[in-house]
């Protein structure tokens, strides 16, 4: 999970880097660290916030007048610097020792590797250490002002002021780098490519990107961006930067990025990545051997029929805001998305002709609720309609008999503390709501929602019914099933990669995740790893008559009708899609897939 803080005390979370849920703590954050299942945030106040799960954060006033600038560890020593040369020390982050820094410069930065500590900071100073309480200064030239100090690939690397990079395999030589830019430069992050070849990426001032293959010769890549980019990462094959006015890039490859904005309107100064560990436990009760086996799921086949799924048209929705969920009930699709956005769309008896384009477009209304929330997940089941989101939001509506499905207006609104919801789904008479940091929670009238306890630590991303049970999708390859009787079991997938969206048929289970990952499974105990059309991240996966379709990180869509071999279909559009949902009209087999900024894309009928 990647986290962000920023300058006004919010602290942003994400799985996939794109979608991010906040919080905020009303401190001038810094810098944020993770190390040994601990996220450490430090302020300006000389305060510090210590979390375990993201959710939960310990305030801890460190009894000093200083400005905190940031934070490292090695794997038994948390090491904090600051202004006036303050380095404070803590071995279990409660009790902290200022050492002895012999300077009085602002020390900007901290980094951990090689067996060093070193830090950086104005008038030229590094310092080195060994074990984080004896501290060596190297006075280089004064006219030097270091911003910042990383360790990447078996090296040291030092940024400043007017595009100086310096560079150290020892902490103690430094060779100084022509980087052919005078803009300050932030943050340095490091990839290998496909082919084994070295990426840096070193960010900076008004938008600057150089890339590197050698830290030798650097090139500008131009990008229309001109805001501030403060700090850099590269997890879970992402580079992830973080920029003034809440934006945050992000990139595969270091040469083409992707603007994210935040709607946060502060500088997002620092970012981790939080790397929590899988406990799993496989639940038994011993009075409840096999209660269900879970290999038996029968065999049925259909009478195929074709969904037109060769021709796509890009549409624009009344939403300026990204679309993350869809579904299909009773010829109305309903859609949601960031800052709390609703679309539904007018009863479909038929579909109204653009005569300009010659081309068929959908009719929106963006429903208007007063919440800044991101929506992330929509189901329903015969009486009620429910939405679940960001910051423990749940949404309900009752389904009427009407023509026009539900009231869109008429929404009740529930708050759950402590919980991002990311995924909500109906089956066997009950609701469950599943989100980040482990959390399942479990209802039967939509008023009273009870916590799933389990001993399983993992962030979830999706929920499907199927047969008797739950599917649950998570990070790292985390595939469970929820059985209320028997309990949580982990399925084991063999894949480190994440999953997002699971669908099935009624004989055979697809989940599919980042990078392109395919999985198949036909007893949800043996998954199979299927060779993929794409490399790109696939976000979610239906079925819809006898077809497996889903949608593409950039903009396509994958099908299969058996789960084994897959075809990669093209459409308008290079955008993120987010989801996808299919319904059967007067007129045909209507699909529409969600994406960015209120776009959406539908299948041509023909």
């Amino acid at each position: 999970m990647y986290v962000v803080v920023g300058s006004k005390g919010s602290i942003l979370t994400s799985i996939d880097g794109r979608n991010w849920s906040f919080q905020n703590t009303n401190l001038n954050l810094t810098d944020i660290y993770f190390k040994n299942d601990t996220l450490i945030a430090v302020s300006q106040n000389s305060k510090i916030l210590v979390s375990n799960d993201t959710i939960n954060w310990e305030l801890k006033d460190l009894g000093y007048n200083y400005w905190l600038k940031s934070i490292a560890a090695s794997e038994d020593l948390w090491v904090i610097v600051g202004w006036e040369g303050i380095i404070l020390t803590s071995k279990d982050f409660n009790l902290w020792e200022k050492q002895k820094s012999n300077t009085s410069s602002i020390l900007t930065s901290v980094t951990f590797g090689n067996n060093l500590f070193i830090a950086v900071g104005h008038n030229g100073k590094i310092l080195i250490s060994n074990d984080g309480i004896n501290w060596n200064i190297l006075n280089l030239s004064s006219n030097l002002s270091f911003e910042n100090i990383s360790y990447v690939n078996n090296k040291f690397v030092a940024l400043g002021k007017d595009g100086k990079i310096l560079v150290s395999e020892n902490g103690i030589n430094w060779f100084l780098k022509n980087s052919k830019t005078t803009s300050s430069l932030n943050g340095c992050a490091y990839k290998k490519d496909e082919l084994n070849k070295d990426i840096y990426i070193i960010v900076g001032k008004n938008g600057k990107i150089l890339i590197s293959y050698d830290l030798e010769n650097f090139e500008d890549i131009e990008l229309n961006f001109k805001q501030d980019i403060f700090k850099i990462i590269y997890e879970n094959n992402l580079f992830v930067a973080t920029c003034a006015k809440g934006n945050i890039l992000i990139s595969k490859d270091g040469i083409n990025w992707d603007i994210i904005q935040t709607n946060i309107n502060e500088d997002l100064t620092s970012i981790t990545y939080a790397n929590f560990k899988d406990h799993p436990i496989l639940k038994t009760t011993k009075n409840k051997k096999d209660k269900k086996n879970i290999s038996t799921i029968g065999i049925h086949s259909e009478k195929k029929q074709k969904t037109n799924l060769e021709k796509w048209i890009l549409n624009k929705t009344p939403s300026k805001n990204d679309l993350l969920d869809i579904t299909f009930k009773s010829d109305t699709f309903i859609s949601i998305g960031k800052n709390g956005d609703i679309l539904i769309s007018h009863p479909l008896k038929e579909l109204e002709n653009d005569k300009k384009n010659d081309e068929y477009l959908i009719h929106w209304e963006l429903i208007n609720l007063n919440i800044k929330n991101h929506l992330r997940s929509i189901a329903f089941n015969e009486n009620n309609i429910v939405i679940v989101g960001d910051n423990g939001i749940i949404l309900k509506n009752n389904i009427s008999s009407n023509l026009y499905l539900f009231d869109p207006l008429k929404w009740e609104k529930l708050v759950i503390n402590n919980i991002s919801f990311s995924s909500v789904a109906f089956g066997n008479d009950i609701w469950v709501a599943v989100g980040l940091n482990g959390k399942i929670l479990i209802s039967q009238d939509l008023n009273n929602w009870e916590i799933f306890a389990h001993d399983f630590v993992a962030h979830f991303t999706s929920i499907i019914p199927f047969n008797d049970y739950f599917v649950i999708t998570g990070l790292v390859g985390t595939i469970l099933i929820l059985d209320q009787d028997i309990g949580l079991y982990k399925s084991n997938t063999d894949t480190q990669s994440n999953i997002y969206s699971l669908a099935c048929s009624k004989d055979l289970v697809i989940a599919v995740g980042a990078n392109g990952t395919i999985l198949k499974s036909y007893d949800l105990k043996k998954w199979y790893n299927i060779k993929s059309p794409v490399n790109e991240d696939l976000l979610k996966v239906v079925f819809f008559k006898n077809l497996f379709i889903a949608v593409v990180e950039k903009g396509s869509l994958i099908i299969s009708e058996d789960g084994n071999t897959w075809y990669k279909k093209s459409t308008p559009t290079n955008k993120t899609l987010y989801s996808i949902a299919l319904g059967t009209l007067d007129f045909g087999d209507l699909a529409i897939a969600v994406s960015e900024k209120g776009t959406i894309i539908h299948n041509k009928i023909i």
